[in-house]
Formats: structure tokens, C-alpha cells, sequence
């Protein structure tokens, strides 16, 4: 099959795994923990001072009280979660395993299944920590997807992946196609000048991997050429010069 013939649910889904497990991606999941984390910190010095009733049934007489508590039993484990800006791109394909996307869904394990912990929030905060909270906890899975390998789960439906109901909305930037025909990573057939890992390399001279970090190689005809453990897949080296 020619990279011609290829439907474009089959492009679409490789472009996705790319953009899901793309440093990038995760540096906006952390930028929305960041925020979000503000907005708790914000929140519990206005609820500290708030002396009001708690409301009925939350185990807390007073606002400040159910602030109180969550601040000195939980706050401390969310707060040792990854910080936006930490981590350097080249670490990536290497991190990525332990990243801070696994942590991030089970922080409502302190939220919600152990009794709704957030009661002394008003309206107004609730409102402004809960998207970021949706935003930050549905990236962390499509990151987990990617990592994970699950994207063939459903052997009978190869591109439950597309759904926005799973992965939430997705924008594709106008060259989203070139971006994934150019890249080859997940393509069955690529071009003499383009091979993948582990291929023989059909002329001799220098090549460069498309990948998270870019590296060049000069080899000869018929050495193979490494891979990088790509985030994209299979490392993709493409012929640059004699």
C-alpha cells in the first residue's frame, strides 16, 4: 500500500499518536496543572479566612475548617506533581514513561472518591478550577494512550481513537496531512531516500533522523542506522548530502 492510498482516518490516527506524545503536548498538560494549582492556592486563602457555616453534611462546621484540612492533608501530594518548564525536550523520549501524566488522573482520588474534599469552594472558584481540571486530566489520558500503546484496544473498531468523545477536541492545524505524509514514521511505504531503523541504507552518505532530536549519521551502503526510541514510533532517517 502507497502512502497515496492511506485513508485519512489512517493519517489522522498517526498524526494524533505524534501529537499526543510529543513533548509539546505535555508541557501544555503541565501548563494547566500550573494553573490549576494556583487557582486551589487562591481559592484556600480566601476559604481559611471564611468563618460561614461548612455546608450540611461535609464533616466540617466552618468553611475554614474544611479549608484547614484539605490544605494539610492534601495539598502537599498534589503540589509534588511535575512543574511546567522542568523538564529540557532531548529528555523527553526518555521520561516520558514516568512523566507526571500518570499522576494526574488520580488526583481525584483525593477529590472525589474519598468524599467531595473541595465543599468550602464558592461558586465562583468552582467555576474556575473545573476546566482546568477537565482540560489537564483528559490531556493526561491521551498522553497515557500514546505511551501506553493503547491505541488498538478495540480490535474491531481501529479508530475509536478519533472520537472526540475520548480523546476531547482536537484541533488539526491546516498541515496536519504534509506533517504526517512528511514525517513517514507510521507509513507502510517511504522512499528510497527515506528509511526506517533497523533498514539497510540503500547510498552511502549523510542521514538524518526525524525525530524529537534531530541527529545525523554518514554511513555507508548497506550499514543499518539505530533507533532513537522515537516518541513517534520507529526512528525515520532521511538522506541530507553525499
Amino acid at each position: 500500500m502507497s502512502t497515496h492510498e492511506l485513508d485519512e482516518k489512517a493519517l489522522r490516527k498517526a498524526w494524533l499518536k505524534q501529537y499526543f506524545g510529543s513533548f509539546e503536548y505535555h508541557e501544555q498538560m503541565l501548563w494547566y496543572l500550573h494553573q490549576w494549582l494556583q487557582a486551589l492556592r487562591k481559592a484556600l486563602v480566601r476559604a481559611k479566612a471564611d468563618h460561614g457555616a461548612a455546608k450540611p453534611g461535609c464533616g466540617f462546621k466552618t468553611i475554614a475548617e474544611g479549608a484547614e484540612f484539605f490544605e494539610k492533608r492534601y495539598m502537599a501530594i498534589l503540589e509534588k506533581s511535575d512543574t511546567f518548564g522542568r523538564r529540557k525536550p532531548e529528555n523527553w523520549p526518555n521520561e516520558r514513561r514516568s512523566a507526571s501524566f500518570r499522576s494526574v488522573p488520580d488526583f481525584d482520588r483525593y477529590l472525589i472518591s474519598e468524599g467531595d474534599m473541595l465543599t468550602w469552594l464558592n461558586e465562583n472558584e468552582r467555576n474556575e478550577i473545573g476546566p482546568l481540571w477537565g482540560k489537564m486530566s483528559q490531556m493526561a489520558e491521551n498522553i497515557q494512550y500514546t505511551v501506553d500503546g493503547n491505541w488498538d484496544a478495540h480490535g474491531d473498531s481501529p479508530y475509536w481513537i478519533l472520537e472526540e468523545k475520548y480523546t476531547g477536541p482536537i484541533t488539526y492545524p491546516p498541515d496536519w496531512k504534509e506533517q504526517i505524509l512528511g514525517l513517514g514514521a507510521h507509513l507502510p511505504t517511504i522512499g528510497a531516500q527515506r528509511i526506517r531503523a533497523g533498514d539497510s541504507v540503500p547510498q552511502s552518505g549523510l542521514w538524518r533522523a526525524l525525530d524529537v532530536t534531530s541527529r545525523e549519521l554518514r554511513v555507508q551502503a548497506g550499514e543499518t542506522l539505530p533507533d532513537l526510541s522515537s516518541a513517534y514510533g520507529i526512528t525515520i532517517w532521511q538522506l541530507v548530502g553525499d
